[in-house]
């Protein structure tokens, strides 16, 4: 394939993945900017208004909010949409086509990334109507929000190759991915946590993840942007060699 028909075959599966988001909008687009805006009511607003510390709850919490969207929405779009194809046997014709599985890969990411990006711009503006937040380094934050779309949108590939049934797909986000929300400091400060729970924290790397993306929106002490982005950098390109390799000797053999 040239160019330009890569282009095209690209472009082709992003717009299915794009209408697909926008077809079913109550499943995609309302769950999260709903739980979200609960999460603000109830932690941010009523019980964050009995906590004390320097700076009130509600935004220590949103920034956590956001980019736990950015998380489930990147990884649920991409694992939902490859497996259910591949489990109706109705994805062949995509795989025995001439499109490399680099272009499959990317246009399945890049759906996930639209995804998360877009729920995350909603939840920013709905926490307008709880508190004023204000961002103060953009460009860091929009690095950090595509590193991580794009990391857990090819993680839901890499579960959709491997999954062999609904079961398959669901065990990483119970039981993975949302332990590792929580104990990366979404709610709290972990040195509130006994010594034995700080320690397994700070070996969790969305903690130093959800740091940098706090220090976006206010002051955070002791973080290292540049390793933590590099880190980043090099598990996009572990992850996609991954996704590559499995397309290519598990789905397409």
């Amino acid at each position: 394939m040239n160019i330009y028909q890569k282009t095209i075959a690209y472009n082709s599966i992003l717009r299915r993945e794009i209408l697909r988001i926008i077809r079913i909008w109550p499943q995609t687009i309302c769950p999260s900017i709903i739980s979200a805006a609960l999460n603000m009511l109830v932690f941010g607003k009523l019980i964050g208004s009995q906590i004390s510390q320097n700076q009130p709850y509600i935004h220590y919490i949103i920034p956590g909010l956001i980019l736990m969207a950015i998380i489930m929405n990147s990884y649920e779009n991409t694992v939902s949409s490859f497996f259910v194809p591949k489990y109706m046997r109705s994805i062949e014709e995509l795989l025995i086509s001439p499109t490399p599985s680099y272009i499959i890969i990317l246009a399945y990411a890049s759906g996930g990334v639209a995804r998360s990006i877009t729920l995350a711009c909603f939840i920013y503006l709905a926490s307008m109507f709880f508190t004023s937040t204000s961002i103060i380094n953009f460009p860091l934050l929009l690095i950090i929000s595509l590193l991580t779309a794009i990391i857990f949108a090819i993680a839901g590939l890499i579960n959709a190759f491997l999954a062999k049934n609904f079961d398959d797909i669901a065990w990483f986000s119970s039981f993975i991915l949302t332990p590792m929300i929580f104990f990366a400091g979404l709610y709290y400060k972990i040195e509130r946590l006994d010594p034995i729970w700080q320690n397994i924290s700070l070996f969790n790397p969305l903690y130093y993840i959800l740091q940098i993306f706090r220090s976006c929106f206010f002051e955070v002490e002791n973080i290292n942007v540049g390793i933590v982005v590099s880190s980043m950098c090099l598990l996009v390109v572990v992850l996609f060699k991954v996704a590559m390799r499995l397309l290519d000797k598990t789905i397409r053999k």
